[in-house]
């Protein structure tokens, strides 16, 4: 008699955790979108004093969000510059380019890799395959083999 009483608890409880789940409200959605701009100022003004992998981490949540909220391409081509911006300054002209090839034809991506473009032929030629590799997974997100 106890052990079914168990089991009938144990399984209402299942029954009440499959049914509960998180929903998202329109209300959350548009907060959420809302924050980009509070977003791109902060990686802003940490970008302008040279606190560069914070802004990075800001300037991702802009694109990620910006990617999430639908926004138009000139905004997210702003959002991937900007990241872009973080890694030009610490002289990772390979993972910036990562970022820019993400909206080549954008204006802002031209300017930005024609910044590079000497900075990047003059890395050397890797002389074996093995290495790190990026592939954009979306929001912001890279997969690196």
């Amino acid at each position: 008699m106890i052990i079914q009483r168990k089991s009938l608890f144990l399984c209402a409880l299942l029954l009440l955790c499959a049914t509960a789940r998180a929903e998202i409200t329109e209300q959350q959605i548009e907060a959420d979108c809302a924050k980009i701009p509070v977003l791109a100022s902060q990686g802003e003004q940490l970008y302008k004093t040279q606190k560069y992998a914070k802004a990075r981490d800001a300037f991702e949540q802009q694109a990620a969000w910006s990617e999430s909220c639908a926004l138009d391409d000139n905004a997210i081509a702003t959002a991937y510059n900007n990241v872009a911006l973080t890694w030009i300054r610490e002289g990772e002209w390979r993972k910036a380019r990562a970022w820019l090839m993400l909206r080549p034809n954008d204006s802002k991506s031209i300017y930005n890799l024609k910044l590079i473009k000497d900075k990047l032929s003059a890395l050397p030629s890797p002389v074996f395959a093995a290495g790190e590799y990026w592939r954009y997974a979306g929001r912001a997100s890279w997969n690196v083999l």
